[in-house]
């Protein structure tokens, strides 16, 4: 009896283990809203270089959408083709809907842009998916804000199997949002605000109204803290507490308008990637399924 309950424990830490190892890494998520002039974007090159098995979500932004015309610049077609390059990196297109105030058509003519540069023929500036940005966290009188990411959800998911991608979809209310949303995205920023307000790492993402958000895989969700002002170590200490949450992006700047890279993202990527196992290893991720 003692021999048979020894080997039933050894085989369930073993697929305990197994099952830690083959979970989704924390990914770096990047709002790269800073205009690729010559240099600009090094920063990011460096790191993602440095560490090729952390994966990374970069949303790229020309001008608070894809802009006027069918294609970006081109600095930007240079940058974007460059981020492209990298297999641990997937690209997304920014795009605002103003908490559902924006007309549809408008969202909807965006996502449509961003999808149409997979048909650039001179390089890859092709996105993977959209970032909804000033996304509603409620559902709304008669469902009427749900029904609206559902809209956008699905015309992000139209545009995109036209180009043989999935359309990923994040969406941004920044704040906690109710579960009902997460029919309709991927990934949803459940925090976005300066460090002086993130006081419980442990629970953050969970909402004290169980009928909202309780439950939710921390893998679906992400989180940005701005403004960070605090010391390297609290920054360590945060972003291992992350990370053994299992959610799914983080980012974590001192800048308060994503205008600028410092010595923080080398702080950010390098304790995320060590935390998620993925430095000094031969373990691949491969390229993330975009």
């Amino acid at each position: 009896m003692y021999l048979l309950s020894t080997l039933a424990t050894f085989f369930l830490m073993l697929a305990i283990t197994a099952s830690a190892a083959n979970k989704p890494p924390t990914a770096i998520l990047i709002p790269l809203y800073l205009y690729p002039t010559p240099g600009a974007w090094d920063p990011l090159y460096q790191v993602i270089t440095t560490y090729p098995n952390q994966p990374f979500t970069v949303i790229v932004n020309p001008n608070s959408g894809p802009g006027d015309s069918q294609f970006p610049d081109a600095n930007y077609i240079a940058g974007v083709a460059k981020l492209n390059s990298f297999k641990n990196v997937r690209t997304i297109g920014y795009v605002h809907v103003s908490y559902v105030a924006r007309h549809l058509a408008d969202v909807c003519a965006d996502i449509t842009k961003y999808a149409g540069w997979a048909s650039y023929k001179t390089a890859n500036i092709a996105v993977s998916g959209i970032f909804v940005d000033e996304a509603p966290s409620e559902v709304g009188a008669g469902n009427a804000n749900l029904i609206y990411m559902e809209n956008v959800r699905g015309a992000i998911s139209k545009a995109f199997a036209a180009t043989g991608k999935d359309g990923f979809t994040m969406t941004n209310p920044g704040t906690i949002a109710d579960k009902s949303f997460y029919e309709y995205a991927d990934s949803i920023v459940s925090y976005e605000s300066p460090l002086s307000s993130y006081y419980d790492p442990d629970t953050l993402q969970t909402s004290k109204d169980t009928s909202k958000s309780a439950g939710t895989p921390g893998s679906l969700q992400s989180i940005i803290v701005t403004s960070f002002t605090s010391s390297e170590a609290r920054e360590r200490y945060l972003l291992q507490k992350v990370v053994a949450r299992d959610i799914g992006h983080v980012y974590f700047t001192r800048d308060p308008d994503y205008q600028a890279f410092g010595s923080d993202l080398k702080i950010l990527v390098g304790e995320v990637a060590k935390q998620n196992g993925l430095v000094n290893t031969r373990k691949r991720w491969g390229r993330i399924d975009f």
